[in-house]
């Protein structure tokens, strides 16, 4: 907008416009969101470095494809207690309708998933799979005609 100072058009928008003053999810919005109505029966859960180097868990549905209606939680934590904590929020009847989950190696990812989506399959992300359980690359190189093409393989349980 042509003319509009940008940080005074950001605080009259946050303070006039926009219902954030009265919105319903301020108190706890600083260390957790949950929008249930995203949910669907392919999930993601993963960490992700926001500003500061803060850790989040962030759980989105592969249905919307990363677009609007994706994010079905995020929680300004790691820590498996916290994070399932706060997932336990959503009705059980929509959790247990779940039937795949994605997540990394973490072993703090599986418990949640465990804990908090009893029917899923678990299903370890590629990327993790190709950098390695600490995040480095794999020695042994991919080799054959499906090279670069591997598919999400399930957890299995120990």
């Amino acid at each position: 907008m042509y003319g509009v100072e940008g940080k005074k058009f950001q605080r009259q928008y946050k303070n006039k416009i926009s219902d954030y003053k009265s919105w319903k999810h301020k108190a706890h919005a600083q260390e957790w969101l949950i929008y249930p109505e995203n949910i669907s029966q392919t999930l993601s859960i993963d960490e992700v470095a926001l500003s500061g180097g803060e850790l989040y868990t962030v759980v989105t549905s592969k249905k919307a494809k990363g677009k609007k209606g994706c994010l079905v939680a995020i929680v300004k934590e790691t820590r498996s207690e916290t994070v399932i904590e706060q997932l336990l929020k959503i009705d059980r009847r929509l959790r247990l309708n779940v039937k795949e989950i994605t997540l990394d190696m973490a072993g703090s990812m599986k418990r949640i998933a465990k804990r908090c989506f009893p029917n899923a399959k678990r299903t370890v992300d590629r990327a993790t799979r190709l950098r390695g359980p600490a995040g480095n690359p794999r020695q042994t190189p991919v080799a054959g005609p499906r090279a670069g093409k591997q598919r999400d393989i399930e957890c299995e349980e120990k």
